[in-house]
């Protein structure tokens, strides 16, 4: 049997907690019978099964335990940033690359793809897809994660390096072309490839969530004081979206935390900061309505959110494409969300859904009056949809994946 490539450069437990679609999607269709091989990036040991290729990543920014890690880090990071502004394009993850087109050649040499299915982001991830499609002559279905041009995932790169846009321009426009489907994770980024490139097969599939994945999870270590009005938070915050910041919203808390009268608000964040990050919210961090837990695992994340009053979701305004999978995480948890962005895919699936509520992150007045609101138990929440609900579960997903993949052999 032919067999489906699933190229991703991040996946849970391996990379970074990033790659949760890939490694659902490999899931499912192993599940569906469809021989189904993910290639991958790992920090750790490299480990090559049958169905499984963590190929190492020597750049990786966690595997920095030892000494010569951290300097070997440092100086490959400083190369880039280097080279870069003498005008060269260089990346970090060339190892990577190199190491994976050997392994796969190596590998699959006497067997035959039929699909090679490339999730973009990294760049990197789409340079290795088309010169696999042309050394197995491969069907190629890429998925986009983020945008690359429309709503750039590497915006501040694009900008500060001048060849790298023309990189990113030309490899976008050579993927498209040797692309059987474009898939992407939100309306906005399927209508510029509709559009811009007047491709025949585009295809939109969010982002979801799987309940079997969510049910378990470890005891938690942590116990909220039901006192309190509990709004946790989990993952990171900004890292390439700038827009996203926490400001408007921390000025509401404190001013409603001046009122002796409303129920006291307990805010916990779980996830990673980056320097500036820690540096903007050096003074809330030392708060007693503040916990930060620093990274936690999947499973005490889930067990802080099934805990929450409130979940909080920063998405920023007017990036239209945007709906992360934290999201779709969120809705599975069955507690009500507040988005703080607008006039995005996530504001509009939250209000199609019923899973909260959505305002502008940058509205100090309107998120302090939500939050008395909910302080105070006024019903201003929306009732669930649960139909709508349905149709973000990896159930319902994966039809629309098995749908891509027979009209792409049919091609063939």
């Amino acid at each position: 049997m032919k067999k489906i490539i699933l190229l991703s450069f991040y996946y849970p437990g391996y990379s970074q907690r990033g790659g949760e679609r890939i490694k659902l999607l490999k899931e499912r269709l192993q599940q569906e019978g469809l021989q189904t091989v993910a290639v991958v990036a790992t920090s750790l040991k490299e480990k090559i099964t049958d169905e499984f290729l963590a190929i190492k990543d020597l750049s990786f920014s966690v595997n920095k335990q030892k000494r010569i890690h951290k300097l070997f880090w440092f100086f490959w990071r400083m190369l880039q940033e280097i080279l870069n502004i003498a005008g060269f394009n260089f990346s970090v993850l060339c190892l990577w690359k190199r190491r994976v087109l050997k392994k796969l050649k190596a590998i699959f040499r006497n067997q035959e793809i039929a699909i090679l299915i490339a999730s973009y982001p990294p760049l990197e991830v789409l340079e290795l897809a088309l010169e696999l499609r042309k050394h197995f002559n491969c069907l190629l279905i890429t998925d986009f994660r983020d945008g690359l041009l429309f709503e750039p995932v590497e915006a501040v790169r694009m900008k500060k390096f001048e060849q790298y846009l023309i990189k990113a321009e030309e490899i976008e426009r050579k993927i498209v072309q040797k692309s059987a489907a474009i898939v992407t994770v939100s309306p906005p980024i399927s209508l510029y490839f509709t559009q811009r490139y007047k491709h025949d097969f585009v295809q939109t599939i969010p982002n979801g969530f799987d309940r079997s994945n969510l049910l378990e999870s470890a005891k938690s270590e942590v116990q909220f004081s039901r006192e309190c009005f509990n709004i946790v938070y989990t993952g990171t915050l900004s890292y390439s979206q700038v827009q996203r910041n926490l400001y408007c919203f921390l000025q509401a808390v404190d001013n409603i935390l001046k009122d002796k009268y409303l129920k006291k608000i307990k805010l916990h964040f779980a996830g990673i900061l980056t320097v500036s990050e820690k540096e903007r919210l050096r003074a809330v961090l030392k708060k007693d309505h503040f916990e930060f837990y620093g990274y936690l695992s999947q499973e005490k994340c889930l067990n802080l959110q099934k805990q929450a009053d409130l979940l909080l979701l920063v998405t920023g305004n007017n990036q239209r494409s945007i709906a992360t999978g934290k999201l779709f995480e969120y809705i599975a948890s069955g507690r009500p969300i507040l988005n703080l962005g607008s006039g995005n895919f996530a504001e509009q699936i939250i209000s199609e859904t019923g899973c909260g509520l959505s305002v502008s992150i940058d509205d100090e007045s309107k998120i302090r009056s939500l939050l008395i609101s909910l302080l105070k138990n006024e019903p201003i929440l929306p009732e669930r949809n649960e139909e709508a609900i349905k149709r973000y579960s990896w159930d319902y997903l994966i039809k629309a994946w098995l749908e891509v993949i027979r009209k792409v052999q049919s091609l063939n």
